[in-house]
């Protein structure tokens, strides 16, 4: 089996096991699972949603001890017409050489947010990729809000920009390289 498991502890007495692998491991019923929560998520848009899942290099999915799907999130290896064109919206070059892959997909039930179930998704991936660079694109919140990529240590650089589903994003980097993506800016 090729697929790494973990588990995380939490308060209420509920174990949530953290599976991942890469998406040919998982069955169709799990691949389906995932484009589902995905969809719900209304973060993305279902346009060539399932070939791009079974495009990722890593699926991650948080159970509970009976079976149910508590969150989702992916390591992805995006083509070069997706990083163009968040290079033009973001003014950021997300090169392959500084930037291998895109952490996203990242979405935790909301009645089972803030129990670390994210938290615990986003560290199964970044294990996998070792000390390799990464970075994620989310939503821009408004000051004063956290969101777990700062609680993680990613840094927003480049300028906010609207995606495809109509969201407000922004592109986050490990904070130690926020100054050296900065220096990859595009400019006008």
């Amino acid at each position: 089996d090729a697929r790494e498991r973990g588990s995380l502890t939490r308060g209420r007495g509920m174990t949530p096991t953290i599976v991942t692998a890469h998406p040919s491991a998982f069955t169709v019923k799990d691949r389906d699972d995932f484009f589902h929560m995905l969809q719900r998520s209304a973060t993305v848009t279902g346009t060539g949603l399932r070939g791009r899942i079974d495009r990722a290099m890593r699926l991650a999915f948080a159970r509970c001890p009976g079976g149910s799907l508590l969150g989702i999130a992916a390591l992805k290896t995006p083509d070069a017409s997706y990083r163009a064109r968040i290079r033009v919206a973001s003014e950021v070059d997300l090169n392959t050489r500084d930037f291998p892959y895109e952490r996203g997909w990242l979405f935790v039930e909301p009645s089972m947010r803030g129990q670390g179930i994210g938290m615990a998704l986003i560290k199964t991936l970044s294990a996998v990729v070792g000390g390799q660079l990464f970075y994620s694109i989310g939503a821009h919140l408004p000051t004063g809000h956290v969101h777990i990529s700062a609680v993680e240590g990613l840094g927003c650089i480049g300028r906010p920009f609207t995606g495809r589903a109509g969201r407000q994003l922004v592109v986050r980097v490990p904070l130690c390289m926020v100054q050296a993506a900065e220096g990859h800016t595009a400019r006008r």
